[in-house]
């Protein structure tokens, strides 16, 4: 077996006119690489990996010896040059991260913080965004929360968050609490539910036309209507004062309504139903609340058409057995006393008559100068015994 090996640079190597005979080996001296021959390549065919530049041994790109990677920047493309047989890194205009500023549709001009775009018919163009809303322009929005609760519902024209503070204006609906429960009905006009404190901080609150309050309750539960007050020591005003300014007549009444059934449907009444009680309370000697006087109405028959016979009691507490009857008035106008009544006392005849310069038939009176009662029988006073 024989070796043949020749050395020379590449030039040489290229003017060979010979082929290098079929495993002949050549060394280039100038680039380091070997070439063998395979009996028809004039100048041999390049072994792999030779020369320690380029081959399928190199584990870079710019191990390669088609490719000139010197001078690259960001953004560069590999592109392959003509004039040098090699692929070179060439900055192609797009190819680059791009800004919103290099966008041939958008004018990035005079940018301010929060600023939007804004297609004006042509290019995109930076308008603050208090420019959207503007006055005297509608918005028709929806608004949602934090948690992506619908607050504002513009398509069925309802509010359904949650409000805090006050509010100013003319509200328009029903109010519900937070369990769901009916609290104002804005379609009737009534307040429905518990109304803990309806309040007043102005002196001169003004409530126009009809303040309707419906209460509700089941057989023996306890609620209503509650008025609360407080007042520094020795003031003094009215609790309840109404006003009324008419043509007529006919003046102001207070009217309290029973029957039986419901608001919605009501039922007539039965002999002995109580109508109202109205309950005065005082503080005891251990700060507990007592009732001391009591003004009662009750149906004091059955009720026919149009009529319902009426029975009032008016009972007080005495300090040993508490509240009992006083006075009564029965539906046949029959007055009884549950205790002695008395005759209003005047000392003598002169000051009788001083007091009542004009007596009228069936007047009662006591004289202390001569211990007897006396009637005035349309002409004169008369004792009694």
């Amino acid at each position: 077996m024989a070796l043949r090996l020749r050395r020379g640079t590449e030039s040489e190597r290229q003017n060979l006119v010979t082929p290098l005979a079929e495993g002949e080996l050549i060394y280039v001296t100038d680039t380091g690489k070997l070439f063998i021959g395979d009996g028809s390549a004039t100048g041999g065919i390049e072994v792999v990996g030779s020369g320690g530049g380029g081959g399928g041994g190199s584990s870079t790109l710019n191990g390669l010896t088609d490719t000139d990677l010197a001078g690259y920047t960001d953004g560069d493309v590999l592109t392959f040059v003509g004039a040098s047989n090699k692929w070179e890194p060439i900055p192609i205009p797009g190819a680059s991260p791009i800004g919103m500023n290099d966008l041939t549709d958008v004018d990035y001009t005079n940018v301010n913080a929060l600023d939007i775009l804004i297609f004006d018919g042509f290019n995109f163009i930076t308008t603050p965004i208090t420019s959207i809303f503007q006055e005297q322009m509608n918005y028709r929005i929806n608004i949602y929360g934090d948690d992506s609760t619908l607050l504002v519902d513009t398509d069925t024209n309802s509010f359904r968050g949650l409000l805090f503070g006050d509010v100013q204006g003319d509200v328009k609906g029903s109010v519900h609490g937070d369990d769901s429960s009916l609290l104002v009905d804005g379609v009737n006009s009534v307040i429905t539910g518990p109304v803990d404190n309806l309040s007043s901080k102005s002196t001169n609150s003004v409530v126009t036309g009809t303040l309707k309050i419906e209460s509700s309750q089941t057989q023996g539960a306890t609620g209503g209507l509650s008025i609360r007050t407080e007042q520094n020591a020795d003031d003094e005003y009215d609790l309840f004062t109404i006003y009324s300014a008419s043509n007529s007549d006919v003046g102001s009444a207070i009217n309290y309504i029973r029957s039986r059934g419901t608001l919605a449907a009501p039922v007539g009444n039965q002999a002995d139903d109580e109508l109202m009680g109205i309950n005065y309370f005082g503080y005891d000697s251990n700060n507990n609340a007592q009732a001391s006087v009591v003004l009662q109405t009750s149906i004091g028959a059955a009720p026919s058409a149009g009529i319902v016979p009426g029975d009032f009691l008016i009972a007080t507490a005495n300090p040993v057995s508490g509240i009992v009857a006083a006075l009564s008035v029965d539906h046949m106008q029959k007055t009884s006393f549950f205790g002695p009544a008395k005759l209003m006392s005047y000392a003598d005849t002169t000051a009788r008559d001083a007091a009542i310069a004009s007596p009228e038939a069936g007047m009662m009176i006591y004289l202390t100068a001569t211990n007897k009662a006396q009637v005035y029988n349309g002409s004169a006073w008369t004792d009694l015994h």
